[in-house]
């Protein structure tokens, strides 16, 4: 389990922390707070918010999950549940995006253009395909 000192100095080696500090005020919670282990929502709702602006800078569950010293399934349930409640469409997939990751498209004849994001890239026929992991050969 990592100490809140520990993520701290992670968030602030990557320029992060005024991130989390601007995030701690406006949910008028202590950065300790949010970076902890506690389960009460002003404190959960604060680190949901943390995690979902960070997969927008690191788009890694594990890395962030590493972080945090949480799964990165527990960080996936965060941003997917962030994402739910305000509206936002989910990014983030079943599959680990870490992995190369190959897109499917809805049309064949579609191709598929630079990833609009982490989890979706845009086709030539206006339509989402969804990153699955790609097979080694």
């Amino acid at each position: 389990m990592r100490s809140v000192g520990d993520i701290m100095r992670d968030l602030d080696t990557r320029d992060l922390l005024h991130v989390a500090e601007q995030i701690a005020r406006k949910y008028h919670v202590t950065l300790e707070e949010m970076l902890g282990r506690g389960r009460r929502s002003p404190e959960a709702a604060a680190r949901h918010e943390l995690w979902h602006l960070l997969y927008d800078e690191i788009p890694s569950l594990t890395r962030i999950g590493e972080i945090f010293g949480r799964d990165h399934s527990t960080i996936q349930a965060a941003v997917q549940k962030y994402e739910k409640r305000f509206g936002h469409p989910s990014r983030v997939i079943r599959a680990d995006i870490d992995q190369p990751a190959e897109a499917s498209c809805d049309s064949e004849r579609a191709q598929c253009r630079e990833p609009a994001g982490p989890a979706i890239k845009k086709c030539s026929a206006g339509t989402a395909c969804v990153l699955t992991k790609s097979v080694a050969s």
